[in-house]
């Protein structure tokens, strides 16, 4: 992990009180602290579901990145009807690490609807948690007969369809299964890029205002995935030249987070300025794990070469790591 230390940052506050500021597709944010995951030694699916007559459900897995799927490949487990959401907990062989899954939701032909709560993988550190309105974001299904409603999270088998036998099948998608294979991957972390800061020079720059920035999206999920669009800029100089680079800041150490400049002439044009602001978008779409715990604020260092100037955007959004 490189580690350096910043030796001329402005700390640079937008305005709250600012009058205008440029369109933005959604000014709300929602956070989502993560849970107390236990976590588990061997590849683990649990599925929290409303069942409500006694079947057994299986989970097939395929470890080669194909959907050939067996019998030999398979762990199963028994559920008892009732109208309570269960527990189903899968528990794979030892050194089992799956590329693919199928998800055969029982073989009780008086089932009519299966309604999800949630799904969740985890694997020693690595845990991936799936809402019920999501599943298909994750699974795909094969049989007309098999319909799920997002809005109800409900699974539910059409009996107005012929059929020969009963196949509540779903098969991971190509979403889910690039979740799998970060979960065995030895090095998965990114080895995050660190910025060093004094209290005195922290103290010091807070005076500085000479950027204009704004989040727009800040979103932070169960599974650690950050989401964030924004844009930010140096005052009077052209954005063209400056790099941006989003971080997490925590007392005097922040963490260079992976981010995606975008192009935003809306920028330029709402403010009518005498400068081109056209580079001062950026996106965020990672996952954050594996630094240390606390509460970080999300800021965004800022660079021009060309002028001698880089800067530090701080904002009021937070992320927790527990």
């Amino acid at each position: 992990m490189n580690k350096f230390r910043l030796t001329s940052v402005f700390i640079l506050f937008c305005l709250v009180s600012c009058k205008k500021t440029p369109p933005s597709t959604n000014n709300e944010y929602r956070v989502w602290l993560n849970p107390d995951v236990k976590l588990e030694e061997v590849f683990t699916v649990k599925i929290r579901l409303k069942v409500l007559h006694n079947d057994e459900f299986k989970v097939y897995y395929t470890q080669d990145n194909t959907e050939n799927f067996n019998e030999e490949n398979t762990v199963r487990t028994k559920i008892n009807g009732s109208n309570e959401v269960q527990l189903l907990t899968f528990k794979f062989p030892k050194g089992t690490k799956p590329t693919n899954l199928r998800i055969d939701f029982g073989f009780n032909k008086e089932q009519r609807v299966f309604e999800l709560n949630n799904l969740e993988l985890s694997y020693h550190d690595n845990y991936f948690t799936i809402p019920g309105s999501t599943f298909l974001d994750y699974f795909k299904i094969f049989d007309n007969r098999l319909i799920f409603d997002a809005s109800t999270t409900q699974l539910y088998v059409n009996r107005d369809i012929d059929r020969k036998q009963y196949l509540p099948i779903t098969v991971s998608n190509e979403s889910l299964n690039a979740e799998l294979k970060y979960f065995y991957q030895e090095n998965a972390e990114p080895s995050y890029e660190t910025v060093e800061f004094d209290q005195e020079q922290l103290s010091n720059l807070t005076k500085k205002n000479n950027a204009r920035f704004r989040i727009e999206k800040f979103e932070f999920d169960d599974n650690y995935r950050l989401k964030v669009k924004g844009w930010a800029m140096l005052e009077n100089v052209n954005s063209t030249d400056t790099k941006l680079k989003a971080i997490l800041l925590k007392d005097n150490l922040g963490y260079i987070i992976e981010s995606e400049n975008k192009s935003r002439p809306d920028v330029t044009n709402f403010f009518k300025l005498n400068y081109n602001a056209d580079n001062s978008g950026f996106e965020i779409d990672t996952r954050i794990r594996h630094i240390p715990k606390g509460n970080y604020v999300l800021g965004v260092l800022l660079n021009n070469d060309k002028k001698g100037i880089e800067g530090l955007s701080i904002s009021n959004k937070q992320v927790t790591i527990l």
